[in-house]
């Protein structure tokens, strides 16, 4: 039988400080990790609120080119309005005036 030497108490000492080194490299990395998790996390959430803002602004830019067609359309309209408007008011004046000319009676 052999005898097994007992451990110096510098190397009890190494040992202990070795692995409380390796124990905080293995919390650091668990740390790390954890904290990859929580950006991803948070990217992702990123990512779903670009694409819900990103389908928004396509909603709004389509809302925005409609009502751009009825203001045109309406534009159209008044401006067709007033032509008639103008034309009318045109020829009851030179109705009246025809009629003054002739000798009649303005309405």
């Amino acid at each position: 039988m052999s005898i097994v030497p007992i451990p110096g108490k510098q190397l009890v000492r190494d040992i202990g400080t070795g692995g409380r080194w390796l124990f905080s490299l293995f919390e650091r990395l668990r740390q790390i990790a954890a904290e990859q998790n929580r950006q991803a996390a948070f990217i992702k959430k990123q990512e779903g609120e670009i694409q819900s803002q990103a389908a928004e602004i396509a909603e709004l830019r389509l809302t925005v080119r409609a009502l751009q067609l009825r203001e045109d359309v309406l534009l159209a309209k008044a401006e067709t309005a007033a032509a008639q408007a103008a034309a009318t008011t045109v020829m009851d004046l030179a109705r009246r005036i025809g009629r003054i000319e002739a000798g009649g009676k303005a309405e």
